[in-house]
């Protein structure tokens, strides 16, 4: 009974529809490889400000409170000036 079934892989190599691997290998040498520069331009949030996920701006943090996470990092939670609560990492 196992004899009789074919696997689809097995049949999909079987007809010769799959391209040699040789051809593949030279593709993929032909790429060059390019060197991703760093973008310097970015300007960082100030230490008041916060990102408000759903805003999707920069807001202005009130009342804030240190708080810890599981892994140790020191978390700034407050509220923004849309009203939402608002995280960042210190």
């Amino acid at each position: 009974m196992a004899t009789s079934r074919v696997s689809k892989k097995a049949s999909k190599h079987s007809k010769g529809t799959k391209k040699s691997s040789k051809s593949m290998k030279t593709k993929k040498t032909m790429k060059t490889k390019t060197s991703k520069k760093s973008k310097s331009s970015k300007k960082s949030m100030p230490k008041d400000n916060a990102y408000c996920l759903i805003c999707r701006k920069q807001t202005k943090m009130s009342d804030i409170k240190t708080k810890t996470t599981k892994n140790g990092r020191k978390q700034l939670v407050g509220m923004g000036e849309c009203k939402h609560t608002v995280y960042r990492f210190a």
